[in-house]
């Protein structure tokens, strides 16, 4: 949701609630959610927006795949994951534990930024103490500009942001998160 310039977003608060928390709702609505497909069924009925036809990655859920903030440790692998476009810029900070979990710890997005501000922003985002071991983006950063010659890779580069070209080839790619989202044996993604 877009917020007017005037108002403020911690002036709102999420209250989770189903219709069994609403005592004014009848037994009657409540048969007639039953008669909605399963998807929206479960949305209206449960509260649980996960589950609605369109997501892709339905195996994700809120409380499994998501966790309170923690210290992470240092003997981690940590990397970056960026996209780029003036309509976008968006970058994720990862770290990797001993059994190869991952955990996305950091992200940001803004949309109307040039190269310079987009890596000045991933690099003031990035503690001084903090050992990032790579950052990949797409491959079109590498698309050679017109009338410069230079490529986005290469402006990134010159402002201190080195990365890797990242594989384009979504279906692996899908593939591959949706085996990060698999849940374990222990219980745990």
């Amino acid at each position: 949701r877009q917020f007017k310039p005037k108002e403020n977003p911690k002036d709102y608060v999420f209250i989770p609630a189903t219709v069994d928390d609403n005592k004014d709702i009848n037994q009657d609505y409540i048969d007639q959610l039953e008669l909605l497909p399963e998807d929206i069924y479960e949305a209206h009925r449960f509260g649980n927006w996960n589950v609605l036809s369109g997501v892709y990655f339905s195996e994700f859920q809120d409380g499994v795949h998501t966790c309170k903030p923690f210290p992470l440790k240092q003997n981690w692998q940590k990397y970056r994951a960026m996209d780029y476009g003036l309509d976008m810029f968006f970058c994720i900070w990862v770290a990797v534990d001993e059994t190869g979990r991952c955990y996305v710890y950091r992200e940001f997005a803004k949309n109307d930024m040039i190269v310079s501000e987009a890596a000045q922003k991933q690099l003031e985002l990035t503690r001084p103490d903090e050992r990032i071991d790579y950052t990949i983006a797409p491959p079109d950063m590498w698309s050679r500009n017109n009338e410069t010659g230079k490529t986005r890779a290469a402006l990134f580069m010159e402002n201190g942001v080195g990365m890797y070209k990242a594989d384009n080839n979504r279906i692996q790619g899908w593939a591959a998160l949706k085996e990060l989202l698999k849940i374990r044996p222990d219980g745990k993604p």
